[in-house]
């Protein structure tokens, strides 16, 4: 056979292989248009930043004179009224008030329709006076050691913190 067909033949097929990748190129290309066009129309808007808390920094109450500490947030200021008396605030409000001398302990009212539950605290059985609008509550115990009795009125939204975190020290 001569070699004039041949390479004829062979520079055919070349040229039909390349004219057939450059059709398939462009197929490509369009589905590649059309896949970033449905991209664009489906995709969310940029969510925002998350909205970062400082976290919650705690402090130890410890009334050396009752014989107790407890936990609470920094935020909260200690006032001591006397030796035997305390209060945390809450900006202006009391969040804890606690006594142990036996002339001013805290008394539940019974003029306001209080509920009782009952809970633990460090190990101890305690009954929970809450009042009315269930924004208080009001507990006493009496110390395992030293046989004097504790008495803590605190906002009911603390109860979980100071029940998990009320210790009696000695």
């Amino acid at each position: 056979m001569k070699k004039g067909p041949i390479i004829f033949l062979t520079s055919l097929v070349i040229l039909l292989s390349f004219i057939l990748g450059i059709q398939y190129g462009k197929r490509v290309e369009v589905t590649d248009q059309a896949v970033q066009e449905l991209i664009q129309m489906v995709s969310l808007p940029p969510t925002e930043a998350p909205i970062t808390r400082d976290p919650l920094i705690f402090e130890y109450l410890l009334s050396s004179t009752c014989g107790f500490s407890v936990v609470y947030p920094s935020s909260y200021t200690v006032h001591k009224i006397s030796t035997y008396e305390g209060e945390l605030l809450n900006g202006s409000q009391a969040a804890l008030s606690f006594s142990c001398n036996p002339k001013t302990l805290i008394t539940k009212d019974k003029k306001t329709g209080e509920s009782t539950s009952s809970a633990s605290f460090d190990g101890m059985p305690a009954v929970i006076y809450s009042t009315s609008d269930n924004e208080t509550a009001t507990i006493s115990l009496t110390h395992p050691t030293r046989n004097s009795i504790v008495s803590l009125s605190f906002s009911q939204a603390l109860k979980p913190l100071f029940e998990s975190s009320f210790v009696f020290v000695k």
